[in-house]
């Protein structure tokens, strides 16, 4: 495990010598069904998988004290779907899913700012269109632009960012652009890594009996558990350790869990209850 390098930074967990030490970090696993089928628990047993819902976009919303990003979120639903819907100006039934992904992509590079050329290249688009994507979603949630100049002045006068849960950083790099990214991206990384590993840690001193931690996979945790599990123990397992309540400003909130079973890492299904 990387904690002494990577958690000092955010708080998460990686890999250091990875499977049967070939360097290959579970946490990088590619998501495509071909690769993942071939992960199974062990005969008797299926996977449960916890994880946090759209965690950092969260957190970011009440960093920045963005209202109307909040709700967003507080409304639930398909929250990138919904996004779209407010960038491109149109019904959340008229969204394709080609839009929807876009506007996935475009919450993640305006809320770390991650400038014009790379979201053009990331989306396959000329930067003209990337500014423009970028300026709208702005428009719609200008506390995010004020929240990553208010990051920058802490960071210009002290060096220091600290979460809202207590994880100090100083920046001790040379000043530049990827310095500020960086350090708009700490805060809210951090906080989510850390709430899962508050999760992680009362979870595992409280798990039934042959059940198994499995891994920690970036905002989500894999269980394996009993095939004849109860369903409603593992719903009520699950948000009660990782459905944590975290204050920012004048705000306290839980980030939603999402979870899924099944018999291969590839196949799991929304639990319904």
């Amino acid at each position: 495990c990387n904690y002494a390098i990577t958690g000092t930074v955010t708080g998460r967990l990686s890999s250091r010598e990875g499977i049967l030490g070939t360097g290959t970090n579970l946490q990088n696993i590619p998501r495509g069904k071909m690769v993942r089928s071939l992960f199974i628990p062990d005969p008797g047993f299926i996977f449960v998988n916890a994880d946090l819902s759209q965690a950092e976009a969260r957190v970011v919303a009440y960093l920045s004290d963005e209202e109307r990003l909040q709700i967003v979120f507080e409304q639930g639903g398909d929250i990138h779907k919904r996004n779209a819907a407010q960038v491109f100006g149109k019904p959340v039934k008229a969204v394709s899913e080609a839009e929807r992904e876009l506007g996935k992509m475009l919450v993640h590079a305006a809320n770390y700012k991650i400038g014009v050329r790379k979201f053009a290249k990331a989306i396959n688009k000329s930067e003209d269109r990337a500014r423009e994507l970028l300026n709208t979603y702005f428009a719609i949630y200008p506390r995010i632009k004020r929240w990553h100049s208010q990051v920058e002045e802490q960071l210009r006068r002290t060096r220091i960012l600290t979460t809202p849960l207590g994880r100090r950083r100083i920046f001790f790099g040379r000043w530049n652009d990827d310095l500020v990214r960086e350090a708009i991206a700490y805060v809210p990384q951090s906080t989510v890594g850390d709430i899962l590993n508050q999760g992680l840690c009362a979870a595992f001193d409280n798990m039934p009996e042959q059940w198994r931690m499995i891994l920690q996979n970036h905002d989500a945790v894999l269980f394996q558990v009993p095939d004849y599990t109860p369903y409603m123990l593992i719903h009520k397992f699950v948000h009660r350790f990782f459905e944590i309540p975290i204050t920012i400003g004048r705000h306290t909130f839980k980030i939603p869990v999402d979870i899924k079973t099944g018999k291969t890492w590839s196949n799991l299904k929304k639990l319904e209850i």
